[in-house]
């Protein structure tokens, strides 16, 4: 919150080729020598400068100084499947491999940022703005996350990912996951419902409550 005002000043004073070398800079510190050579204090990703790279790709993100319009949706859904399938041949191969577990589930993975930035570069491209079941899963995001990286949920959630994929076929591992994945995601929403509509009507009551008061 503190550092982000400053961002926003020297983001908007950055040209196109400035930001690129800003940006070049950063991943360079954050990605080679905070990953690569795990020399940062937190080399995972929980760090002020991991958020600044986010940050800045974020801003070139909603500029399009990173990705293009005149590019197809489905060319980018194509590279984040074969980034998941990349991270999944290293998984598979060198499981027992330190670097490679960081490879593919670390917050700073080079992987990972890219996984994700071409997962959001689809749905940037796609027309989903008035789509009423998109809208209606996307204000629940937040709950979503806040309910399965709860300490209790969390624990159980990987602990039980964990014991799949040493005792099950790598085709069950994958159906067994995605079922867990899909159903915690779904129990997320549906929890979240009678919470919104518990605090609607709690601001509805307040809202009446205080022009009662007024007049």
């Amino acid at each position: 919150m503190l550092i982000s005002p400053m961002l926003n000043k020297l983001l908007s004073v950055l040209s196109r080729r400035e930001y690129i070398l800003g940006l070049g800079s950063l991943l360079v510190l954050d990605l080679g020598y905070g990953f690569g050579l795990n020399m940062h204090f937190d080399a995972s990703g929980y760090s002020l400068l991991h958020f600044i790279v986010l940050y800045f790709i974020g801003y070139g993100l909603s500029n399009n100084f990173i990705i293009s319009s005149k590019y197809s949706g489905w060319r980018y859904i194509l590279l984040y499947i074969s980034t998941l399938f990349i991270m999944l041949l290293l998984i598979i191969f060198f499981k027992d491999n330190q670097w490679v577990g960081r490879l593919s589930s670390s917050y700073a993975s080079p992987l990972v940022l890219f996984g994700a930035v071409s997962l959001f570069s689809f749905f940037a491209n796609q027309p989903i703005g008035y789509r009423p079941a998109i809208n209606f899963m996307s204000v629940s995001m937040l709950p979503v996350y806040l309910i399965h990286e709860g300490g209790n949920v969390s624990h159980w959630y990987y602990q039980k990912i964990s014991t799949w994929f040493k005792e099950l076929s790598l085709a069950d591992f994958i159906l067994y996951t995605i079922f867990l994945v899909l159903s915690l995601f779904t129990l997320a929403i549906l929890i979240d419902q009678p919470r919104k509509w518990f605090w609607k009507k709690l601001q509805k009551t307040i809202s009446s409550f205080s022009i009662s008061k007024a007049i």
